[in-house]
């Protein structure tokens, strides 16, 4: 019976996170969530971190999705966009994969840093599971997890998140339509198909400018 599993995000603390975890020996499955709208700097992450455990540890990334699948289509199928004040993203693309695949992992570990622990939710009662943080519990901040990644020789994650993420920064924003023009241009048809915007106060199209990347 599985008891205990590694939340991993894929981002900076999460990798530093599994990274001393199997240093101290807790080899626990190694669990991601998949929406299918991550950007693809963490899909190559994914990849080449996956190669790593392999190598070190003989350890494969396991990876769940939702029973909604990919969370842009299901979107696109609604006609509705990801909304701050509803978080309904975590719990049906993040949380209930990992519950529903692991009913008997009551246990959580995530990487949340010291520097961010009023993030820091210890209990699920709605899937009676206990969350562990253990960058919190050894005091490790974030610039602490960057020192961890590269004394494995990895490359520092880029940040992990979906492109359509409302909480993400207009910079953010900018910097998809630079780099990925395609996944900014469904990010603005998204919201066209909806009728409503991932940034409240304006549709992307307006906000960034871009319109060169949405053609």
């Amino acid at each position: 019976m599985m008891e205990s599993i590694i939340c991993f995000g894929a981002g900076i603390n999460s990798t530093a996170m599994t990274l001393l975890l199997y240093e101290q020996g807790n080899h626990l499955p190694i669990v991601f969530a998949d929406t299918g709208c991550e950007w693809p700097e963490t899909y190559a992450f994914i990849n080449l971190f996956e190669k790593y455990l392999l190598k070190q540890w003989n350890i494969k990334i396991i990876k769940v999705q939702s029973e909604r699948g990919n969370m842009y289509d299901w979107f696109w199928k609604e006609k509705k966009i990801p909304f701050v004040r509803a978080r309904m993203c975590t719990r049906i693309w993040k949380l209930e994969p990992i519950v529903r695949n692991f009913p008997t992992a009551k246990v959580h570990f995530v990487g949340i840093g010291a520097d961010e622990s009023h993030r820091a939710k210890r209990e699920f009662k709605r899937y009676k599971v206990v969350r562990k943080f253990p960058l919190i519990e050894t005091g490790i901040k974030r610039e602490d997890c960057k020192k961890i990644i590269e004394r494995h020789g990895l490359p520092v994650p880029p940040r992990s998140n979906c492109f359509i993420c409302p909480f993400q920064s207009l910079e953010r924003y900018r910097e998809l339509a630079s780099r990925h023009p395609d996944l900014f241009a469904k990010a603005v048809a998204l919201e066209e198909r909806a009728g409503r915007w991932l940034k409240y106060y304006a549709p992307l199209r307006k906000l960034i400018l871009l319109d060169k990347y949405t053609r």
